[in-house]
């Protein structure tokens, strides 16, 4: 299945949306135990780190597979003109060997 950049990035800030909502909840394992808000600043921070660094990651990579995408197109496009130019090479070749044999007895 092939994603777009826009569906994978739809997913990605999903994920990190559901997380960081998780980060900053209030609710508690433990009742009367309260919640330090410096440690939610912080792991919210570090939730909205942790995106910024997977989505730079993962642009990274859909640059390279974007820039692969277009070096196997412009190779395929290559090959079928070399396998055009062998062709009417081949078939230049069968000509002049044709009109050869037509003149080799006149060679003689």
């Amino acid at each position: 299945m092939k994603l777009s950049r826009s569906e994978i990035l739809m997913k990605l800030s999903n994920v990190f949306f559901c997380a960081s909502n998780i980060s900053t909840s209030t609710s508690s394992f433990e009742a009367g135990v309260q919640h330090d808000p410096n440690l939610n600043r912080l792991a919210v921070n570090m939730f909205t780190k942790t995106e910024q660094y997977l989505q730079g990651e993962l642009d990274a990579v859909l640059g390279e597979y974007h820039l692969l995408t277009e070096m196997n197109r412009r190779t395929e496009a290559k090959y079928r003109e070399m396998r055009d130019t062998g062709r009417e090479t081949q078939t230049a070749i069968e000509l002049l060997n044709a009109k050869y044999l037509e003149l080799e007895p006149c060679l003689r």
